[in-house]
C-alpha cells in the first residue's frame, strides 16, 4: 500500500516567505531547479491585495512556465503573452 502524501512527495515544492507558505506543483518535464525559479517568480509577482487572487495565480503560473521555457530558448508569438 502506498501511503505517500502527495503534498510531501516529489510532485511539488514548498517555499516559506514572509509568513506565508507557497506550494508549487512540479510539471512532469521540469527539474526541481525549474520549479524553484517558477515558484519565486510567482511569489515575487503575486498580488497581495483583495483582488481576485485565484485568477492572478493562474496567470502567474502560466507566465512562470513561459518564462522558464524562454530561458531555455523557446520562442512564443507576442499575441499569446
Amino acid at each position: 500500500m502506498n501511503t505517500t502524501n502527495k503534498i510531501c512527495g516529489d510532485d511539488n515544492i514548498t517555499i516559506f516567505n514572509k509568513g506565508r507558505i507557497y506550494i508549487i506543483n512540479k510539471e512532469p518535464y521540469e527539474t526541481v531547479g525549474d520549479v524553484y525559479k517558477r515558484g519565486w517568480y510567482i511569489i515575487n509577482n503575486i498580488k497581495t491585495d483583495n483582488s481576485d487572487k485565484s485568477d492572478n495565480y493562474t496567470k502567474l503560473y502560466s507566465l512562470s512556465i513561459i518564462n522558464n521555457n524562454k530561458n531555455k530558448g523557446m520562442t512564443y508569438d507576442d499575441a499569446i503573452i
